[in-house]
C-alpha cells in the first residue's frame, strides 16, 4: 500500500512537471519533399520555440543574506553583471538589511547588517539597542549552469562575513544543476566554519512556462542546512529540531522576490527583496526630450561676400545651442600653404557618453561647413578649461555628407588628439562668456552607524548656493548647508569602546553636523591651465570642505589615446572649528578615552597613478603619500563601471599609523556607488548622485578634499559610460 502510494504520488509529480516540457521535445521531423509554401509560417513557429527554449532561463533564487541560493545555503548560480538588489529579512533571533550587487558574471558581492532581536548590547551598554553586526559576502563562479546551457553543473567557491567581527565567518564550495526541462535546479556543497559540513538545496518552479505571470514565479525549495548553530553570536538562535528548512519562493515582474520557509524546524522566517538589472538597463525614462541628430537647415555656401564668417559663427551657435551644446569661441586661421582651419571651443553639459558628443557634433559639421574650409578642429572644454580636441578634414565632412563614407570611417580619421593651440594669427570672429553665477540646490544625506540612541542615525538636507566664473578663468563656489531632518542630537564623536589613539582628523566628524542647522561646506576659487602635449593643472584656496580649508595644487598627465593617467597633488590645510568660519591651531588626541590638543597644521601631498580598462570597464587609482594625520603609506580605489554609468567604487589604505580596532590593527577601507541622473531622466544630462561610506569612521589614510579634482575632470570628458 505504501509503495502504491509513493508510486502514484510520484506519477503526478512527474506528469505535472512534465506538463511544461517545451513543446520542441515533441517537433517530428517531416518527410523529404513534403515541403510547400503553406508551411512557412508552420516552420517559422518551430524556429521560434526553439530559439525561445534555448534562451530560456531558470530564475535566480536569493537566500537570507541576499546571495543567490536558497533559504540560508548559497547555490553556485549568479546573475548577470551589474544586478542590484536591496531586501530585508526575519529568520529568529536576527532581523537582517541586505545588499547585493553582481560586479562581474562570476563575481558577486552580498553586505548585511544583522540585528540580534532582544539581545542587549552587554559591552556598549543601555541605550544602546539590541547588538548589531555587519558582515560582507563574496563567492566567485568558475563554471556557471548557463556557460554549458545547463548541460553541465556549475562550481563556485565563497565566503561569508570575510571581515570585520566574523562572527557568520564561513567558507564553502557548491555545485549547482538545472534541470530545464523540469524547471528544476539542485545543488550540493561543503563548508567549513559557521557553515560546517555538507549541505544541499533543490528548488522547483512547476509552472515557470506558464502565460500566467501570476503563476510562473511559484516556487517550492527544500535545503539542508549545515549551519553550526552554536557559532551564533546571538544566545537565542543556538538550537536546532531538525536541518531542513523549507517553504516557498515568489517573483513578480522579475524585481519582487518574497519568501517564506520553516528554520531549525522550530520557527517560521521570510523575507522581500526588490532587484533590478542596474548595470545594463540604459534608460529608465525614455529619452524622448533629447534633440535629433541636426539635419537643417544645410549650408555649405564658401565663405565670402555671402557668408562672411560671423555669419558662419551665429549659424554654428545657434545649431550647437539646438543639440543642447554651448560654442564657446570661433577662431580662424591660414597656414603657409594658404589652407584655412576653422577652430571651435565647445562646451559639453548634457552627453555622458563622447561617442554620443561626437555624433552630434559630425552630423552638425557636416551640413554647416563651408566648402572652402580645409579644416575643422573641435576642442571640447570642461570648467572653461580645453580638454582634448577633434580635427576634421573638410573633404571628409563633404564624403560623409554626400555618404560616401559613415560614421565608423570618419571616426577613424578624425582620433580624439592631445591640445593644440590656435596659430597666434588666428582671428577671433564669435566669443562667448562663460555664466558669471548660477544658483545650485541638492539634497544631501548623512549618516552614521552604531550610536548611543539607536543603531541607525541620519540627518536629511540639502546644499545649496551659487557658482560660476571670474573673467571667464577662475570657478569659484560657495554650498550651504540646511537640515531639514536630523537625528543626530545625543550621538557621541568618540568611539566608546575603541577610541582612536592618533590625532582625531576625521573620527570627530559627528561634531560638525550635530549642532548646527546652517553649515557653510564650501566657499573656494580654483584655476585651471591646459598645457601642451597632455598636461593639465590648477591651484586652489578657501574652505574645501565642512572640516577643512587652505591652499592647494594639482599637475596631471593624461593624453586622450593612453589608458593611463600620472599625477601630483599637494595642499596645506588648516582644521576647521566645530562652530562658525574660523580656524584652529589645534586638533584633538585622546590618551585612551581622556582628550588632549596639539599644534596642528595639516600637510598632504601624493603622487597620483590611474588606470582605466574599458575592456573589463575597470579602473583604478592608487594613491602614495603623507595623509591628513601626518601617517605615509598607499591607497587604492578601484571602481568598476557599467555602459550605462553606474559606478561601484572599493578603496583600502595602508599607512605607518598604528591604529587598533577590537584587538587588530585597523586598515581603512570603503565602498562608495554612483548613478547617473539621466537613467531617470527624459533629457540627457551629465549629473550624477552618489555615496561613499567607510566601513569604520577612523582617523588612517585619511585625504581633506582639495578643490575639483583635475582627473574627475579630464577623464569624464573622454568617457563612454
Amino acid at each position: 500500500m505504501k509503495i502504491r502510494y509513493f508510486t502514484l504520488s510520484f506519477a503526478f509529480l512527474v506528469t505535472c512537471l512534465w506538463a511544461d516540457t517545451p513543446d520542441f521535445f515533441f517537433l517530428k521531423p517531416k518527410e523529404p519533399g513534403s515541403f510547400s509554401a503553406d508551411d512557412l509560417l508552420e516552420d517559422l513557429d518551430t524556429v521560434k520555440i526553439v530559439d525561445e527554449d534555448l534562451n530560456r532561463r531558470l530564475p535566480i533564487i536569493y537566500n537570507y543574506s541576499l546571495t543567490a541560493g536558497y533559504f540560508n545555503m548559497p547555490s553556485a548560480r549568479s546573475p548577470r553583471k551589474g544586478a542590484i538588489g536591496l531586501g530585508f529579512s526575519s529568520v529568529s533571533p536576527y532581523r537582517n538589511y541586505s545588499a547585493h550587487f553582481q560586479l562581474f558574471d562570476r563575481i558577486e558581492l552580498s553586505a548585511n547588517y544583522h540585528i540580534m532581536v532582544g539581545y542587549e548590547d552587554p559591552i556598549l551598554g543601555p541605550g544602546f539597542g539590541d547588538v548589531a553586526d555587519r558582515s560582507a559576502n563574496f563567492k566567485l563562479v568558475f563554471l556557471r549552469p548557463e556557460d554549458t546551457d545547463y548541460v553541465f553543473p556549475g562550481l563556485a567557491l565563497g565566503m561569508e562575513d570575510f571581515f570585520g567581527s566574523e562572527n557568520f565567518n564561513a567558507k564553502y564550495a557548491v555545485i549547482t544543476q538545472v534541470i530545464s526541462p523540469f524547471n528544476m535546479e539542485a545543488s550540493l556543497g561543503y563548508g567549513k566554519d559557521r557553515i560546517h559540513g555538507f549541505f544541499g538545496g533543490i528548488a522547483v518552479y512547476p509552472f515557470y512556462q506558464s502565460k500566467n505571470v501570476f503563476l510562473k514565479g511559484i516556487g517550492a525549495l527544500i535545503e539542508y542546512d549545515a549551519t553550526d548553530y552554536k557559532r551564533g553570536p546571538s544566545p537565542f538562535g543556538r538550537t536546532h529540531k531538525n536541518r531542513f528548512n523549507g517553504g516557498f519562493y515568489y517573483i513578480f515582474g522579475d524585481f519582487l522576490h518574497l519568501s517564506i520557509s520553516s528554520m531549525r524546524g522550530e520557527k517560521l522566517a521570510g523575507s522581500i527583496s526588490v532587484h533590478t538589472d542596474l548595470g545594463a538597463t540604459k534608460h529608465y525614462v525614455p529619452q524622448f526630450l533629447n534633440p535629433k541628430l541636426y539635419t537643417s537647415p544645410q549650408n555649405t555656401e564658401s565663405i565670402g561676400a555671402l557668408r562672411p564668417y560671423k555669419t558662419l559663427a551665429h549659424d554654428l551657435a545657434y545649431a550647437f545651442r539646438g543639440q543642447s551644446l554651448t560654442l564657446f569661441e570661433v577662431r580662424f586661421s591660414k597656414d603657409a600653404h594658404r589652407k584655412t582651419t576653422l577652430w571651435l571651443n565647445v562646451n559639453n553639459p548634457s552627453y555622458r557618453n563622447v561617442s554620443d558628443l561626437k555624433e552630434r557634433i559630425v552630423y552638425l559639421l557636416s551640413k554647416l561647413t563651408p566648402e572652402n574650409i580645409d579644416r575643422v578642429v573641435v576642442i571640447v572644454e570642461g570648467d572653461a578649461t580645453p580638454i582634448f580636441q577633434w580635427e576634421f578634414r573638410g573633404k571628409d565632412l563633404t564624403r560623409f555628407r554626400e555618404k560616401k563614407i559613415g560614421e565608423y570611417e570618419l571616426s577613424v580619421l578624425s582620433p580624439r588628439e592631445p591640445i593644440s593651440r590656435p596659430i597666434a594669427q588666428a582671428k577671433p570672429v564669435y566669443k562667448k562668456n562663460y555664466s558669471t553665477m548660477h544658483f545650485l540646490i541638492r539634497p544631501r544625506l548623512r549618516s552614521f552607524f552604531g550610536n548611543s540612541s539607536g543603531k541607525y542615525k541620519f540627518d536629511f538636507g540639502i546644499l545649496f548656493g551659487p557658482e560660476g566664473f571670474i573673467q571667464n578663468q577662475i570657478y569659484y563656489r560657495i554650498s550651504v548647508g540646511a537640515k531639514l531632518f536630523s537625528g543626530f542630537e545625543g550621538v557621541k564623536d568618540t568611539d566608546k569602546l575603541n577610541p582612536s589613539q592618533i590625532i582625531n582628523v576625521r573620527s570627530d566628524s559627528i561634531s560638525y553636523y550635530n549642532h548646527k542647522w546652517l553649515t557653510l561646506e564650501k566657499a573656494f576659487l580654483q584655476k585651471n591651465f591646459s598645457l601642451s602635449g597632455g598636461w593639465f593643472a590648477r591651484i586652489a584656496a578657501g574652505y574645501f570642505e565642512i572640516a577643512y580649508g587652505g591652499a592647494a595644487c594639482e599637475i596631471l598627465f593624461q593624453r586622450p589615446d593612453l589608458p593611463w593617467a600620472l599625477g601630483f597633488d599637494g595642499a596645506i590645510l588648516k582644521k576647521r572649528r566645530y562652530k562658525g568660519v574660523a580656524f584652529t591651531n589645534y586638533i584633538r588626541k585622546l590618551d585612551r578615552w581622556h582628550p588632549t590638543y596639539q599644534k596642528y597644521l595639516g600637510v598632504q601631498y601624493f603622487l597620483n597613478l590611474y588606470y582605466d580598462i574599458p575592456k573589463i570597464q575597470c579602473k583604478a587609482q592608487v594613491k602614495i603619500g603623507q595623509f591628513l594625520a601626518k601617517d605615509k603609506g598607499v591607497r587604492a580605489t578601484v571602481t568598476r563601471y557599467f555602459s550605462n554609468g553606474v559606478m561601484l567604487s572599493f578603496w583600502i589604505g595602508a599607512t605607518n599609523a598604528v591604529d587598533m580596532l577590537n584587538g587588530s590593527r585597523y586598515f581603512e577601507k570603503g565602498i562608495g556607488f554612483s548613478v547617473p541622473l539621466d537613467l531617470f531622466s527624459a533629457k540627457a544630462n551629465k549629473e550624477r548622485l552618489g555615496t561613499a561610506m567607510s566601513f569604520w569612521l577612523r582617523d588612517t589614510a585619511a585625504v581633506s578634499e582639495s578643490g575639483k579634482p583635475l582627473y574627475d575632470l579630464v577623464h569624464s570628458q573622454q568617457i563612454d559610460h
